[in-house]
């Protein structure tokens, strides 16, 4: 997928997501957002995995899963955070988890803020 089409993909997500805030507002749990985002991507006709596992190993053993919230038409990982402030440790975190899906772009996106918190992270290639 062209860097264009990841950015119009990710500008969609964003999309959903700033619909998912208008409608409930900040203040519900994390799973409340997590099923309307996927209702939302639904809607949209917007092809998303859920709860992907990923085994992660250190010289060549298993030491354990890794769970991200969303892999969107398989280029764009989503993490959700309901959140005061996403912080360095949060963008770092989704960064690893990118390396870790073999994936270039990541957005978290912070339903506990007002508005909604969005950042887009990048995994260095």
């Amino acid at each position: 997928m062209e860097k264009s089409d990841i950015d119009e993909l990710t500008h969609a997500i964003i999309g959903c997501a700033v619909e998912v805030h208008k409608t409930l507002g900040n203040g519900f749990p994390i799973e409340i957002y997590r099923l309307c985002l996927a209702l939302e991507f639904t809607t949209e006709g917007i092809d998303f995995t859920q709860d992907e596992e990923r085994i992660i190993y250190y010289k060549d053993q298993e030491v354990g899963k890794l769970c991200v919230d969303f892999i969107v038409e398989g280029v764009v990982l989503v993490e959700i955070k309901t959140i005061e402030k996403i912080e360095e440790r949060h963008r770092i975190q989704a960064i690893q988890n990118c390396k870790a899906y073999n994936i270039s772009d990541g957005l978290v996106l912070n339903f506990g803020a007002q508005p909604l918190d969005c950042k887009r992270v990048y995994k260095k290639l």
